[in-house]
């Protein structure tokens, strides 16, 4: 009998203490959440952001006079938060292909 006891008390404790983590866990998901899941995010829009622009060199050094492609690369680069690394090549473009915009 005691050792009945025992074993309630026991398997009481390891249920409050599995409810008190899973009450810590729920109330700080979206803390835990953000913390692992939005590194990744930002990666993931850096690397996106990268590829635009090697899409970009790639078209205007080796398809120049592929005109729409270049501004559509170029404005989904600038949409994306894209900075100016691309800017004065763009621009450069721009005037040999006489493109006014």
């Amino acid at each position: 009998m005691e050792y009945l006891i025992i074993y309630i008390k026991n398997t009481a404790t390891i249920i409050t203490a599995f409810g008190v983590i899973a009450g810590i866990l729920v109330k700080f998901k979206d803390r835990i959440k953000n913390f692992f899941v939005g590194d990744i995010i930002k990666e993931q829009h850096q690397i996106h952001i990268e590829l635009k622009r090697v899409e970009i060199l790639t078209l205007i050094h080796n398809h120049p006079n592929e005109r729409i492609k270049i501004s559509t690369a170029y404005g989904e680069y600038k949409a994306f938060g894209g900075n100016c690394y691309i800017n004065d090549l763009y621009d450069e473009w721009k005037l040999k292909q006489g493109v006014k915009k």
